[in-house]
């Protein structure tokens, strides 16, 4: 490719990457974000109809979906219709357990959930599709319990 139509490419795309700016900012405004991977809407929050009465999320989880940090490999913040997918599964997998699930690692079938029984903000990591009774692997306090992990999970993933 010559120099020029690389300069008139690049020129070409500028618009559009301030265009998505602009728009990013009004999707992140009603806890919705972009996922940069492929450009499209992601939604990372259950109806209401999934949630378990008075299930609010944290603020720190809203923070790091406005922030766009949901690809923490080997975590990932489930969305859309993945994320109803695995609701619904774990419901009826464990039916005796108040779970809200929010990431799963990639290389696992362990998932991230909110542990309502546990208490206020706890975090299960659950090994789905494990024998009730056998799913639970760890447990955390809160949100940046299970972050903090994350992290470190991430710097030794390989």
């Amino acid at each position: 490719m010559s120099s020029k139509s690389a300069r008139r490419r690049a020129s070409c795309v500028g618009p559009i990457l301030k265009d998505y700016a602009f728009h990013r900012r009004e999707y992140v405004s009603k806890w919705i974000t972009i996922d940069r991977m492929d450009w499209k809407l992601v939604d990372a929050f259950l109806s209401n109809q999934y949630l378990p009465p008075k299930f609010e999320y944290p603020s720190f989880y809203k923070r790091l979906v406005e922030l766009n940090l949901t690809n923490l490999e080997p975590w990932r913040i489930l969305h859309d219709h993945l994320l109803t997918q695995r609701a619904v599964g774990l419901k009826k997998r464990y039916p005796s357990r108040a779970l809200v699930p929010f990431a799963r690692r990639v290389d696992s079938d362990d998932i991230a959930c909110w542990d309502i029984d546990a208490g206020s903000g706890a975090i299960s990591i659950v090994h789905d599709f494990a024998d009730p009774g056998w799913e639970q692997k760890e447990e955390y306090g809160d949100i940046t319990g299970w972050f903090r992990k994350a992290i470190e999970d991430l710097i030794d993933f390989e």
